[in-house]
């Protein structure tokens, strides 16, 4: 989407006669979508790198309303803004907030550097935060609450309602081996465990 020049960030696909190919195509909401998209309560929910915002739908293939901001405030950065969210069974919208570094060295990714102790990217990234989902213009520091930590970038989230849990997908740390290869080898980086981001990540 972002390189086909669609003047939104969202696609609509229809198929008319029901052979499986898309009949139509239509682009709709901001440019600047991620990947958390979700159907709740009559509403698309979608992220950016920075928010939440949910669309009424309506009969149409794609929604006449304007977005509406349901989560904001979550930190500008480049690395590791993908937004994957999901509800719960009582409504409750949880959303990923991915740290911007590898592991919150002194020296981002540089070798030999230590980890910051404490780390203060983990005020407000690092990990998943809760909000009620059917309220509007939240921030995520006084409107959320940290649902879990010690998560790196968490790139897919799913509720399930079978057995009421969360379920993730977590992309992990880099270039352990590469910093430190006085200590890791590059098997170490693949078998080592994923949680407890930075502080069992760090090289410390």
């Amino acid at each position: 989407m972002r390189n086909t020049g669609d003047p939104g960030g969202l696609l609509a696909l229809r198929d008319n006669d029901g052979d499986g190919v898309v009949d139509v195509r239509l682009a709709f909401g901001p440019t600047d979508v991620d990947t958390g998209l979700v159907i709740h309560e009559g509403s698309l929910y979608f992220s950016t790198s920075s928010a939440i915002y949910a669309i009424k739908l309506d009969d149409g293939l794609a929604p006449k309303a304007q977005p509406e901001l349901v989560v904001g405030g979550f930190p500008e950065q480049i690395s590791h803004t993908a937004k994957p969210i999901t509800f719960d069974a009582e409504g409750y919208l949880y959303v990923n907030s991915g740290t911007p570094s590898n592991a919150c060295q002194e020296q981002t990714r540089t070798a030999g550097s230590p980890g910051m102790r404490p780390c203060p990217q983990l005020e407000r990234s690092g990990g998943i935060w809760r909000f009620i989902g059917e309220y509007r213009d939240q921030d995520q520091l006084n409107d959320g609450v940290r649902f879990s930590t010690g998560s790196r970038q968490i790139v897919a989230l799913e509720y399930n309602p079978q057995d009421s849990q969360l379920y993730m997908v977590m992309h992990g740390r880099d270039q352990l081996d590469e910093l430190w290869p006085e200590f890791y080898t590059e098997r170490d980086r693949i078998e080592f465990p994923r949680r407890g981001v930075p502080f069992r990540q760090s090289g410390r």
